[in-house]
């Protein structure tokens, strides 16, 4: 637990998840629903300008938007991450692994990513789950390793 003086010494409230959080998937779906600019959208709490233009550049990184902030566009590509309910990354990652062919396996990592890391394991039991887990441990890559799980 925590003690009076700590306990008097935090803020009322969280900090708004807008604020605190990658803005990526907010800004594609904005531009998905034609919401327009999102530096003029009337958030509640407006989002950091920071973290906008680090959305806007993940965005044009993965080749989602293309323009610039205040005239971005979806590219097709983007339309296509959009319609996938996960992280643009993820989203990303799993349509250039269709291209490839190799969707099954990168659909495995992308969900074990996108949960609790299952080889966390109570400490007293640590050493009986490090000795099972090592069947399944690939010394190139902790993708592979955790693909080998799945």
């Amino acid at each position: 637990l925590y003690g009076e003086d700590d306990f008097t010494a935090r803020p009322e409230f969280t900090e708004p998840e807008i604020l605190r959080t990658s803005l990526a998937s907010v800004i594609l779906q904005m531009l998905s629903l034609g919401f327009g600019d999102v530096t003029e959208f009337p958030f509640l709490t407006k989002p950091d300008s920071r973290g906008v233009k680090a959305a806007v550049e993940l965005l044009t990184e993965l080749r989602a938007v293309a323009g610039r902030t205040g005239a971005l566009r979806l590219t097709s590509l983007g339309r296509r991450i959009a319609r996938l309910p996960i992280d643009p990354r993820f989203a990303r990652m799993l349509l250039e692994a269709e291209k490839l062919g190799v969707s099954r396996d990168v659909l495995a990592i992308v969900s074990g990513l996108s949960i609790q890391d299952v080889r966390e394991r109570p400490e007293e039991r640590r050493e009986e789950a490090d000795r099972l887990h090592a069947r399944f441990v690939d010394p190139t890559s902790d993708f592979l390793t955790l693909l080998n799980l799945w």
